[in-house]
């Protein structure tokens, strides 16, 4: 893990009244969790295997990359198709949580050499250009290592999050108003605290998307801890 030190950063959406939030110290994973790692846990704890997953906690293609129950496509690649139930036991059972999405995006707005590198226009079009044409997540890294020392917050696979489904809270969810409307499309990121880091309003709108049993060909996860 990599510590990440405490901070300030003005996020995408922030909750009403504010513009800055406070950001503890915290570790995360320098990569994405692997198949490797992945199968380990799912020997330990048998009821993560894909053919005893309970409906509740994963859809149909939870692991479905995985040639068999125990036996996973790429040991070295980051594991995908896994619900956030599963992500979330799995760091439980190291003695670590999922990261909430200020720590991710706070830990992702470092450059490969500035702690705030989100700042500058550079960063911001290559995180979009990454976002938007991702590579294949092989046994290398396939992004960059940040100023943190952290690999491939950007270009390779999208993360869960411990909050992933708080964002847009607040709206009564019966009723479609204007500021629902905008959050679900584009014109939603002219309303955030910066609206030409299009990449991140990429990131909370497919956040916005998905259940907690949801899994994808390109998502995955990494732990976090806290840090005293």
């Amino acid at each position: 893990m990599a510590r990440i030190d405490a901070g300030r950063f003005r996020p995408l959406y922030a909750q009403a009244g504010e513009t800055w939030v406070n950001v503890g110290a915290f570790a995360l994973d320098t990569l994405p969790v692997n198949q490797r790692e992945f199968l380990a846990f799912v020997l330990r704890e048998p009821r993560w295997r894909r053919d005893r997953v309970v409906p509740l906690f994963a859809d149909r293609d939870y692991l479905k990359n995985w040639r068999t129950p125990t036996t996973p496509a790429e040991e070295s690649d980051p594991v995908v198709y896994v619900s956030w139930f599963a992500a979330r036991a799995y760091c439980e059972a190291r003695g670590a949580r999922l990261p909430t999405t200020i720590e991710w995006e706070y830990a992702a707005r470092a450059s490969a050499t500035e702690r705030d590198g989100a700042r500058t226009a550079d960063f911001r079009q290559r995180a979009l250009e990454m976002a938007l044409s991702p590579r294949r997540v092989g046994t290398a890294p396939v992004g960059y290592r940040n100023a943190w020392g952290v690999w491939d917050l950007h270009g390779g696979i999208a993360e869960w999050v411990l909050d992933f489904n708080t964002i847009f809270a607040g709206a009564d969810a019966r009723e479609t108003t204007k500021q629902d409307r905008d959050l679900t499309c584009a014109i939603g990121a002219t309303a955030t605290g910066d609206p030409a880091d299009y990449a991140a309003f990429l990131r909370y709108a497919f956040r916005a998307a998905v259940e907690a049993r949801t899994t994808a060909a390109m998502l995955g996860f990494r732990c976090a801890s806290d840090l005293h």
